[in-house]
C-alpha cells in the first residue's frame, strides 16, 4: 500500500510538473509570439518607409537625368568656339557698357554655369591649344557674366584672381581648363555661343 501510495504521489507530482510546465510554456510563448507579431510591424512599417524613400529617390533621378539631358542638348547646340584669335576686347569708360555681342557673328562671349558646360567648353580649348577668353568680367568689384547671367559656378586657377584694378577680363587655360584674369589687350580666341539655327 505504502508502494501504491508513493507512486500515486510520484504520479500526482508529475501530473502538476506537466502542467506547470505546460502552462509557463503557454505564457512564454504567447509573449515571445506578442513580440514577434510587434518586431514583424515595426519591419513591415519600415519596408513602407524605404519603398516610398525608394520611389522619391527615383523620381529625383529621373528628373535630375531629364535636366542633365537638356542641359547637354543646350550645350552641343549653342557653343561654338571661334579660332580667330582677338588682339583686344572692348573697353569702355564704364565697364558695366562694354558690348562683347559683335566679336563673332552676333555671338555672345561664353558664360559657364556648370562642371558639365566647364567640361564641355575645355575639351574645345583643348583641341585648339590656346588661351580662349570667356564672358566674365570684372564690373563695379564684381564679376559678372557679358550675357548678364549669374556668376553661379567658378573653375579660377590657383591663386586667381589677381589685380583686379587692371585685370578685368577672364579667359580659359587649355591644359587644365582654369579660369585667369587678364587685361584686355591680351591675346587669346573668342570662346562664343549664340542660339541654335
Amino acid at each position: 500500500m505504502k508502494l501504491l501510495f508513493m507512486m500515486l504521489s510520484v504520479s500526482i507530482m508529475l501530473l502538476i510538473c506537466g502542467t506547470a510546465a505546460s502552462i509557463f510554456s503557454s505564457t512564454e510563448h504567447t509573449k515571445l509570439q506578442s513580440k514577434v507579431d510587434v518586431d514583424e510591424e515595426k519591419i513591415e512599417s519600415m519596408n513602407g518607409k524605404l519603398k516610398n524613400l525608394q520611389a522619391e529617390i527615383d523620381e529625383l533621378k529621373r528628373e535630375d537625368l531629364k535636366k542633365l539631358h537638356s542641359r547637354i542638348e543646350n550645350l552641343e547646340s549653342t557653343k561654338e568656339l571661334h579660332s580667330k584669335p582677338t588682339t583686344s576686347l572692348p573697353e569702355s569708360d564704364e565697364d558695366d557698357e562694354v558690348d562683347t555681342t559683335n566679336l563673332a557673328e552676333e555671338a555672345d562671349l561664353v558664360s559657364i554655369h556648370s562642371k558639365e558646360e566647364q567640361r564641355f567648353f575645355q575639351g574645345l580649348v583643348r583641341e585648339m591649344d590656346r588661351d580662349c577668353w570667356i564672358g566674365l568680367k570684372l564690373v563695379a568689384h564684381r564679376w559678372v557674366w557679358s550675357d548678364g547671367s549669374a556668376l553661379d559656378y567658378q573653375n579660377w586657377d590657383a591663386g586667381e584672381p589677381l589685380n583686379w584694378s587692371t585685370e578685368k577680363w577672364v579667359h580659359m587655360r587649355p591644359g587644365n581648363g582654369k579660369w585667369n584674369n587678364v587685361e584686355s589687350d591680351y591675346k587669346a580666341l573668342v570662346g562664343c555661343k549664340k542660339p541654335a539655327e
